[in-house]
């Protein structure tokens, strides 16, 4: 069955669980096969919060700039529960993009992402700027003044 709302036909990772290394903290989907996929979030989404500043989804960031974010593709938020001590996911909605239509997962607010070539390994300092590996203990993203729950309708790349 098809989405109406997904222009490319792109279908996220389906993750059966999640994993937290207890050496660093990082947080893992993990799939059927057993594949580890490091989960990122997206940096620059603190000062967008604080600013109430929207962020365009992938799609429609500029030409100069689209690849590189499109490698980091939104993590469905069907990940079945339970997850590891310590986690509870939310929903990102994401009405807006025609490419990655579904609802995304957050953690602390932060929507996830991971990387389409998930050989990538989350380590700080090993994966281009603007996106990092999200951690057991991140803090919890929030708007400054309490008026709205995050920046706009759209929340990230």
């Amino acid at each position: 069955m098809t989405d109406p709302n997904n222009d490319s036909g792109e279908v996220p990772v389906p993750f059966r669980t999640l994993f937290v290394d207890d050496r660093t903290g990082y947080i893992y989907g993990v799939t059927e096969g057993d594949s580890q996929y490091p989960l990122y979030v997206f940096t620059p989404l603190r000062e967008a919060c604080v600013g109430h500043y929207e962020i365009p989804v992938g799609p429609n960031w500029p030409e100069y700039a689209v690849d590189f974010v499109l490698t980091y593709v939104p993590v469905t938020a069907a990940i079945p529960a339970p997850y590891p001590s310590g986690i509870t996911l939310g929903i990102n909605r994401r009405p807006k993009d025609t490419q990655r239509p579904w609802d995304q997962a957050t953690y602390h607010g932060w929507p996830l992402y991971y990387v389409a070539d998930h050989q990538t390994k989350a380590e700080k300092g090993n994966h281009p700027a603007m996106f990092e590996p999200v951690t057991l203990d991140i803090e919890v993203i929030e708007p400054s003044d309490g008026v709205i729950t995050l920046p706009g309708p759209n929340i990230g790349p």
